[in-house]
């Protein structure tokens, strides 16, 4: 018999009747990491579901290489260790493919949301991390456009590092141009104390038309005045002379 005004038992409530459950907690979700001959890896994580968001966060903010993300989304592969710059001329990665499987195996062990982590090779074997330094991979193309792998620097590191290059390139050419400019001087210094070694010659003069006595005293000769010869008539006049 029902104590209640309205008719029910007093150890139950209407109000009750209208309470959800509780939801249960959702189950961790599977996570794979695949391991290809080309050096690149791919995170098969959940997509559409309810632990695809949490299980995405984990990934970008504890699988990392030098503060930088390691997983890159693209619509063709999916979640995969490709950089963003790279293409098929001179293809990167964000990150060696050793370095990439341990970090990932720690972070998405260490995720509550993931459960379990597989990772897998090139031929769908499964691979323990002890087994991660024993996997064997292709080496990158090599040559001009031989492709390199990111090394985690940020924008403005690159920045830095480009002009620094450029300042030591600046610093060289100025130095080369320094040291030509020293052997020109030398090279001109040299040429004019030679000039002045030379020995200077004399101007030959015109000649002078010379007459008949100074051509005759040039030659070596004296020139010789006429002498009257003596007579009876040239004795009297020099003796009239001297009177």
């Amino acid at each position: 018999m029902s104590s209640s005004p309205f008719g029910c038992n007093a150890n139950r409530s209407l109000s009750g009747y209208g309470k959800a459950k509780a939801l249960a907690p959702a189950p961790p979700e599977p996570v794979t990491l695949v391991a290809d001959r080309t050096q690149v890896i791919t995170a098969q994580i959940p997509f559409n579901t309810k632990q695809a968001g949490k299980i995405r966060q984990a990934m970008h903010e504890n699988v990392l290489v030098n503060g930088q993300r390691v997983f890159i989304y693209r619509q063709v592969n999916g979640w995969t260790t490709v950089a963003l710059d790279s293409t098929e001329q001179n293809p990167k990665l964000t990150a060696d493919p050793y370095t990439t499987l341990k970090i990932a195996w720690k972070a998405f062990n260490d995720c509550p949301f993931v459960d379990p982590l597989i990772i897998k090779d090139a031929n769908n074997d499964n691979v323990t991390y002890e087994g991660i330094d024993s996997l064997v991979f292709d080496d990158l193309p090599a040559g001009e456009d031989a492709p390199a792998v990111a090394d985690g620097r940020n924008d403005a590191e690159v920045i830095m590092d480009e002009v620094n290059a450029i300042k030591v390139s600046v610093k060289e050419q100025l130095e080369a141009q320094e040291t030509k400019m020293a052997y020109m001087v030398s090279l001109i210094e040299g040429l004019v104390e030679k000039k002045d070694e030379t020995p200077k010659q004399t101007k030959k003069k015109a000649p002078v038309a010379l007459n008949n006595h100074e051509a005759s005293s040039s030659n070596g000769t004296a020139e010789v005045e006429p002498v009257e010869p003596t007579t009876t008539a040239s004795r009297k006049r020099k003796a009239k002379t001297n009177m």
